[in-house]
């Protein structure tokens, strides 16, 4: 479990976590700067290797006691109903 706020529980599910593009690539407007201000705030976001930005691609999994609406999958073994998010990419480390 990620954390929990109330009476959910917020699961994180990583799918990919990897280096995909460089500072310069996915801020092209400041480029200079970019890469700079990432080894500052989160050096440990740069891959040593190619340099590049490791970003995870994650999704998100709410548990929270029976509730029913049409858009949630309700557990009848646990009494829970669990909420998928879709994937994020996130910069920072967790």
């Amino acid at each position: 479990m990620l954390c929990k706020v109330g009476e959910i529980e917020v699961w994180r599910i990583l799918e990919i976590n990897g280096p995909f593009l460089s500072p310069e690539e996915l801020f092209p407007n400041n480029r200079s700067d970019a890469r700079r201000a990432i080894n500052t705030h989160c050096p440990d976001q740069l891959c040593p290797t190619t340099g590049k930005l490791i970003l995870p691609i994650q999704g998100f999994l709410l548990k929270r006691p029976r509730m029913w609406c049409s858009w949630t999958v309700v557990s009848e073994t646990t009494r829970t109903t669990h909420i998928l998010t879709g994937t994020c990419v996130r910069i920072i480390a967790l």
